[in-house]
Order: structure tokens, then sequence, then C-alpha cells
């Protein structure tokens, strides 16, 4: 038997070894990203729910939340810190989508509907007087005053006084 052919043969078989797994972990790890992306989407709908909870599940808080959004001026001061600190929730997830959105994770047409929900929110009088008030990085305050408002799509957000583009 010739060893050098025998060579040659184990070196042809570690060859296509490789090239075979390469392609196997290539195939695993894009089915390991969509997995991924996939829970991470699901975390960002659970915490929609999360927080639209409190206004579903608590009557005083929805109450507070409708004045808030139509009157800030109305809200007494325990009101207005705990409308303040719902909407930083608010903002902090639709930080977040922004982030998905900027990564790919997030298709645009999606991020475009959660866009114009939460410019209907914040372009509420509440919304308006909320936003100095709160942090919001001024790139997404931006693309959401850019976006115009869009709370005439949703009824029972209260329609704002302000231009969509004017900080008061």
């Amino acid at each position: 038997m010739d060893w050098q052919l025998i060579g040659v043969i184990a070196e042809v078989v570690s060859a296509i070894a490789v090239v075979v797994t390469i392609i196997f972990l290539a195939v695993e790890i894009r089915h390991n990203r969509r997995a991924a992306q996939s829970n991470s989407l699901d975390a960002l709908t659970a915490g929609f729910s999360d927080i639209n909870y409190n206004v579903v599940g608590d009557g005083e808080f929805t109450a507070i939340w409708e004045k808030g959004l139509a009157s800030p001026e109305s809200l007494n001061s325990q009101e207005t810190i705990r409308i303040c600190m719902y909407m930083q929730c608010y903002i902090n997830h639709y930080t977040a989508l922004r982030k998905y959105h900027e990564l790919g994770v997030l298709a645009h047409e999606e991020w475009e509907a959660y866009l114009a929900a939460f410019a209907g929110i914040l372009n509420t009088p509440g919304g308006q007087w909320m936003i100095p008030r709160l942090a919001i990085a001024p790139s997404l305050l931006k693309e959401i005053q850019d976006h115009g408002p869009s709370a005439q799509r949703y009824g029972w957000i209260p329609q704002a006084e302000y231009p969509p583009n004017k900080r008061m």
C-alpha cells in the first residue's frame, strides 16, 4: 500500500470535513440569530403589554393618564410623578425599539407603526409638556417630531393643540 496515496486521501477527506463543518456552523449561526431576534421581539411585545396593563388594569391610573395627556397642568404632584415615570417607561421602551430597528431586527414597517403610535402620544398637550421633563435622546425626539401628528389615527388619544415640532 502506498502511504503517500493514503496521506493524500486523508487530507482530501479532512478538507471535505472542514468545509462541511463550516457550512453546518454557518447554518446553525443563522438559525440561532433568527431565534435570538425572535425572542428579542417577543420580549419587546411583552414589554408593551406590561406597560399598557398599567392603564388597562388600574382605573385610577387610566383617569390620571387621560387627564395628563389632555391637560397636564390639572395634575396634582403625585399624579405628575406617576405619569412622568410612566412616560419614561414608554420612552425607554421606544429607545430599545429604535435600537432594534437600527440593527435590522425590527422591520422598517413595524418601526413606522410604533413610531406613529408614540408620536401620537408625545404630540398630545401632556406629551409636549412632559418632553422637557424626561430623559429622551435628541435624535429619537427629532424622529418623533419629524414624523408629525398621528393622534388622529388613535381616537383614544387627546388631540394635540400644539404644532408637533414645537417644544413647550
